[in-house]
């Protein structure tokens, strides 16, 4: 009995195994494809293509090509560029067997020196037929180099006059000549001169007159005689730096009349060398008072100016801070003063139900009752006015159609960014003490 169960368990045991044997083979007879299976099969020749050295602007062109050795159909799906100086011409899209495809490839080397490699891949709709990278190699170098790329004129208020020289230098064999210079702003003007004829050359420019505070440039022009850079297009700018910097610009006071005393500060400086001394500041309304602190003697100064509680600009005219100054180029200093506008815009309309359309909910800063509990100071104030302009600017202006499904899209964007804003402004306990303020007063409706 024990003698005979050794061989039981063992053919057991061998005819598992065949079984598992019998399944293997069912399997790959399934998965493998048989001799006689449509397959097709891609050849480049060869996938890449060295251009060996171009000059920076000369396009490089090549067609590749492929053949299709398999027995039915090649079928293209896209190709894609590796990045967008590589434009894809002509291309074969469908190739039957034993036919040839191609792919015409032109890379812009504009912008390049030294050593470019680009791809090309190709996607084929076949899912087995793994995709192609098209590859074009080479060296890229200049015909000319030009240091630096753009004259900058840095003029100071004592020097009205100043120069900014280009060197232009040819790195071909063959001589380059160029043309008289042409400027597009007749306030610059540039002058060529040889240092060794046909190799390299010297473009000075300078300003034909005293320009006032500010930014100007303008663009150079000359003719070469490349064939392949027929044209130079050079860049200068000239900054004139003002007698003396002045900031803010402009004093912006909060809307009229004032519901609480503000204080303005404006900084002066002198960016000169001539010594300078500033008096008799003067606003154009009264009631301003107006005090000059010189941080240090003929640098600059700071004026502090005190306007009351209920303040209000008169109208009809411009009103500025004026202040005299013993610069002979500067003698008088003008800011303007103006008050915030602060209009609320109208609302969106929000359809809740078939009969109820109500209006969106205004933003934080426009709930003028619950603001004027805060206490804000001054500075708060003001800032909380710009941000009522911002929000007024983002939803598109004032005339808008409360209607119009897109104005409510605009609302809602605007007012996450200006809540925002004011909670940077006023911190995260002042929009609470906000938040419990509009609870006790009635909400202020458009």
């Amino acid at each position: 009995m024990n003698a005979a169960r050794p061989t039981k368990y063992v053919s057991w045991l061998a005819s598992i195994l065949i079984g598992l044997a019998w399944a293997a083979n069912a399997v790959a007879a399934e998965t493998l494809p048989s001799s006689s299976a449509a397959h097709s099969h891609i050849h480049f020749c060869p996938t890449n293509f060295a251009f060996g050295q171009v000059l920076a602007g000369e396009p490089v062109s090549h067609v590749f090509t492929f053949t299709n050795s398999g027995d039915r159909d090649v079928v293209v799906e896209r190709i894609l560029p590796g990045c967008g100086c590589t434009k894809i011409g002509d291309w074969t899209r469908i190739v039957n067997p034993g036919g040839i495809g191609i792919v015409s490839v032109l890379l812009n080397t504009e912008g390049f020196v030294g050593a470019v490699d680009k791809t090309v891949g190709i996607v084929f709709q076949d899912p087995n037929q793994p995709r192609i990278v098209l590859q074009l190699m080479g060296t890229v170098r200049r015909a000319v180099e030009i240091r630096p790329s753009t004259a900058f004129l840095n003029l100071q208020p004592d020097s009205a006059f100043g120069t900014a020289t280009i060197w232009i230098t040819n790195c071909l064999d063959q001589p380059l000549l160029l043309s008289a210079p042409q400027c597009t702003n007749d306030s610059l003007t540039a002058l060529l001169s040889t240092n060794v004829f046909g190799q390299n050359y010297a473009l000075v420019v300078s300003n034909t007159k005293a320009l006032p505070p500010g930014a100007f440039t303008t663009t150079i022009t000359l003719r070469t005689s490349m064939t392949h850079l027929p044209m130079l297009n050079l860049l200068a700018v000239a900054n004139v730096v003002p007698t003396f910097s002045v900031a803010p610009g402009r004093i912006n006071l909060a809307p009229a009349p004032l519901t609480t005393g503000q204080v303005a500060y404006v900084s002066i400086k002198n960016n000169g060398a001539f010594p300078a001394h500033f008096s008799e500041p003067l606003v154009t309304a009264n009631g301003v008072r107006v005090d000059l602190k010189a941080a240090e003697p003929d640098l600059g100064c700071t004026a502090i100016l005190y306007f009351p509680p209920g303040f209000q600009l008169p109208g009809g005219r411009r009103h500025t801070l004026s202040i005299k100054t013993t610069h002979p180029q500067c003698p008088l200093i003008q800011v303007t003063i103006a008050h915030l506008s602060d209009p609320t815009p109208a609302a969106p309309l929000v359809k809740r139900t078939a009969s109820e359309v109500l209006s969106a909910p205004l933003p934080l800063v426009f709930q003028r009752e619950a603001i004027a509990t805060l206490g804000l100071d001054p500075d708060q104030q003001a800032a909380i006015v710009q941000l009522r302009e911002f929000f007024i600017e983002e939803i598109g202006g004032l005339s808008q159609d409360p209607g119009a499904p897109d104005y409510l899209a605009r609302w809602q964007r605007a007012q996450r960014s200006t809540d925002a804003r004011l909670t940077a402004e006023i911190g995260r306990p002042g929009v609470m003490r906000l938040d419990r303020a509009m609870a006790a007063v009635e909400p202020e409706t458009p």
